[in-house]
């Protein structure tokens, strides 16, 4: 009879036969493709922030990542980048560059943590080795492509989380320890019910009510499992929603303001900018161009 790993034994861990991975750290992708940039890409010279996190694969020199004020990453032709969300920063581009991107959410990534952990674009891959390899062939596949196949959405989802195992190699345990799983099935309820009312009024009162806690129970689980506040964890989800609809959609800024919560329009742009560097409406036009 053949073995395998005779080494190994079970149960992996604890008293289960099974090792639960669940699913603790969720993955939004908004988009992965690419386009040609020039020197309007960024729209402009004014420092940029956002929720979201970016991985740039380019397949020819000329743009660059500027951070705090004179650090400038080239984004080296053949090279993965990943520009972590929350970063403040500034995109350059000199002619046109085949520029291959992904915009996507980590939500169980908290924004002080990320900020402090990761305060600049990483490399994740020089040019020639394995992993930006990968993602040479992908580009070439989809460029040659008649039409997207499910193989095709299947092998950029699995090079994304191929870049972020590395990212987690590169910063762990610092940054990998800010995902967490919140196990308190009364604060998952809560949670969840904040994600999806997020026009409504969510003070500490109304959290505390949806998982069944005194609104100072609340506020330790909510330090212990997430590491943040109510009111700051409330008020990062509503800005990354507003974020989304503002890079992926066209609706209003008013109907924006009013969805997330974030009061009327005035109210929402002093807000929006203290958190993203910019205002709604100059924020959006920037994004779409990165």
């Amino acid at each position: 009879m053949a073995k395998i790993l005779t080494h190994v034994s079970f149960p992996l861990q604890g008293e289960s036969p099974m090792l639960h991975v669940r699913d603790r750290f969720p993955l939004r992708l908004f988009s992965l493709g690419g386009c040609v940039i020039d020197e309007r890409w960024g729209g402009g010279s004014s420092d940029m922030s956002s929720p979201f996190w970016r991985l740039y694969f380019n397949l020819d020199d000329g743009a660059e990542v500027h951070t705090q004020g004179t650090i400038v990453l080239p984004l080296a032709a053949g090279a993965l980048v990943v520009v972590p969300a929350w970063l403040s920063w500034r995109a350059h581009c000199r002619g046109n560059v085949r520029h291959g991107n992904a915009f996507f959410d980590l939500p169980a990534l908290r924004r002080e943590r990320v900020r402090e952990h990761m305060p600049r674009p990483l490399v994740l891959a020089a040019p020639g080795e394995p992993l930006a390899a990968a993602w040479a062939r992908f580009f070439r596949d989809i460029a040659a492509a008649p039409a997207l196949t499910v193989k095709l959405e299947s092998q950029g989802h699995a090079l994304i989380w191929s870049a972020l195992e590395v990212m987690f190699e590169r910063t762990a345990p610092e940054l990998s320890v800010t995902a967490r799983d919140t196990t308190d099935a009364g604060l998952a309820q809560a949670l969840y019910w904040a994600e999806t009312n997020l026009d409504q009024r969510i003070g500490r009162r109304e959290l505390a009510e949806h998982a069944n806690l005194s609104e100072a129970e609340l506020a330790r689980r909510f330090q212990e499992e997430l590491g943040t506040s109510p009111a700051r964890w409330v008020r990062e989800r509503r800005i990354s929603f507003a974020a989304e609809l503002l890079r992926q959609t066209d609706e209003p800024v008013e109907r924006i303001a009013e969805r997330t919560g974030l009061g009327d329009r005035a109210h929402f742009s002093r807000v929006f900018a203290r958190w993203c560097g910019q205002g709604p409406a100059s924020w959006r036009k920037a994004q779409r161009s990165v």
